[in-house]
């Protein structure tokens, strides 16, 4: 069920990852406007380096997530398969967790 919500949870994340980095890039706009006037008329040049850096950043950092996913859903499903194969096997055949020997004592 989880694997099949995948893309719409991905999907999800991404759109509100752009719409949160196109409300940044708006915000960038209105304050070049504010501090330089000279944009409106064609005086002056837009820092666009800036915007690009923050559009930039925001990717990077709004997809961090939503790229972890399959690693989440894959990492999950082994556990659940496992988990679902043990409690299969019978009480007679179930083995007991391996012991831990330490290599310092």
């Amino acid at each position: 069920m989880f694997g099949g919500l995948l893309p719409y949870l991905f999907g999800a994340m991404g759109m509100t990852a752009v719409g949160r980095a196109a409300g940044a890039i708006v915000e960038e706009v209105r304050r070049q406007f504010r501090e330089k006037p000279g944009i409106m008329q064609g005086t002056d040049k837009p820092d666009y380096g800036k915007a690009v850096d923050l559009l930039t950043k925001a990717a990077i950092k709004e997809m961090i997530i939503p790229s972890l996913l399959p690693c989440c859903r894959r990492s999950w499903s082994t556990s659940q398969s496992m988990l679902s194969r043990a409690a299969a096997r019978p009480a007679s055949r179930r083995r007991s967790p391996p012991s831990v020997q330490c290599c310092w004592g």
